[in-house]
């Protein structure tokens, strides 16, 4: 039983038609490192992080903008309520463990 990537590894390369004029293998050259340049460029421009980042954050700010919005358009108020609400208790938690550790004392009151 064989592999895929068995398969992939026994079959010969493709025939590639090399010119044998000078010139003509020079042009080729030039060409494919015209390509090999823009791919190069392309994909330092997909992976910078000013890059990366910016669809990072277009990303989140759409599933934000689904989550709170009907597909008609209209604000879900049911959902925005629930995220107010989420982001009042984390506050309130985080106040409340502030306090405790600048007093140890107060568990005992």
């Amino acid at each position: 039983m064989s592999t895929p990537a068995a398969d992939a590894a026994s079959t010969p390369p493709p025939k590639v038609h090399i010119p044998s004029d000078p010139e003509a293998i020079e042009r080729e050259i030039a060409l494919r490192q015209a390509r090999l340049a823009a791919t190069v460029d392309e994909l330092t421009a997909r992976l910078s992080p000013k890059e990366v980042g910016r669809r990072a954050a277009a990303g989140a700010r759409g599933r934000a903008v689904s989550a709170v919005t009907a597909e008609d358009g209209s604000l879900r108020v049911e959902r925005i309520g629930a995220a107010a609400a989420a982001v009042l208790a984390v506050v309130v938690l985080v106040v409340r463990r502030r306090r405790r550790r600048r007093d140890p004392l107060a568990q005992y009151r």
